[in-house]
């Protein structure tokens, strides 16, 4: 389900609304991501037809204009894999799951067109982070595109860390990553040398 609330005052949220998140068509497994875009939100949802058939991951499109009454529709988007993350700059939904990366054009939202999709190889995706034009996947190993040009991704780096990664992000020039055993910060200056400065890090049992 979706739920909104009003949180203007923390101690006592009030429920506005709330929509149950599948079709008489389609049964919706859990949604794996949601974004807000222009008074809508975005979630990232796999389905299967209930006839052991499963077309493929759709983008769910919520009216949100008005919270005490949400409104979706669904956007067919068909690919290998369910989206694991989804982010919206530039009037661009940028999706990661499984073995790949999606680019779609959201400006108009009753019609979202694929730009591009390429591969990111075998790698096991566990998280992603989107920094300004980086695209930060983690995994087996940490993997960072330049997606300045929509029509043509760069890997620009590829770091094999000590542990999988299971979660990465960036903030004020250090990169931080949760591995397996370990949170560690890197200097992040150059994002072709990406966790090549290795600062500090602490078990994850003290998180």
């Amino acid at each position: 389900s979706l739920l909104s609330y009003n949180i203007s005052s923390p101690d006592d949220p009030v429920l506005l609304d709330s929509i149950f998140l599948a079709s008489t068509r389609n049964n919706y497994y859990p949604a794996k991501d949601i974004v807000f875009y222009n008074d809508h939100l975005l979630i990232s949802l796999w389905i299967d037809d209930g006839h052991g058939d499963s077309p493929g991951p759709i983008i769910l499109v919520v009216d949100a204009t008005n919270p005490r009454d949400l409104r979706s529709e669904e956007i067919n988007c068909v690919e290998p894999s369910p989206f694991n993350a989804i982010y919206v700059r530039d009037d661009k939904l940028i999706g990661v799951g499984g073995s790949q990366g999606y680019i779609y054009d959201i400006s108009n939202l009753d019609s979202i067109r694929l730009i591009n999709s390429w591969d990111i190889g075998e790698h096991r995706q566990a998280t992603s982070f989107l920094y300004e034009n980086l695209l930060f996947i983690g995994g087996d190993a940490l993997l960072v595109y330049d997606i300045s040009d929509y029509d043509d991704p760069q890997l620009i780096s590829e770091m094999w860390l000590p542990f999988p990664v299971n979660d990465v992000s960036v903030s004020d020039g250090f990169l931080h990553t949760v591995q397996r055993y370990t949170y560690d910060v890197y200097q992040f200056n150059d994002p072709r040398g990406v966790a090549k400065e290795y600062l500090n890090g602490l078990p994850t049992t003290l998180i």
